[in-house]
């Protein structure tokens, strides 16, 4: 977390899933524009990391496809938020 960083997500896998810096710069650990079909596709082609932690890139695609609703509702308000601020800059 950079100095100055404001946690607005976290859960019990990582700390720290988005952070705000100063107004206008946020870091995210999360994917809310992907899709199931979308983390599907990327199985197709697991990294060394994936390997290294045991974990199954098919399975994890059924994971996130049955989470996929439970997902949409989770991300929804906190990029609909975000766009809302991104709008109203826009506009000034």
């Amino acid at each position: 977390m950079p100095d100055g960083g404001v946690v607005l997500l976290t859960n019990d896998a990582c700390p720290v899933q988005a952070f705000r810096l100063g107004d206008t710069a946020y870091g995210l650990q999360l994917h809310p524009e992907l899709d199931a079909a979308t983390f599907r596709s990327w199985a197709d082609y697991p990294d060394d990391a994936l390997r290294r932690a045991g974990v199954d890139p098919l399975a994890a695609a059924d994971v996130v496809d049955d989470a996929e609703a439970d997902l949409i509702a989770a991300w929804r308000p906190m990029t609909r938020a975000w766009a809302d601020l991104v709008w109203a800059r826009v506009r000034g």
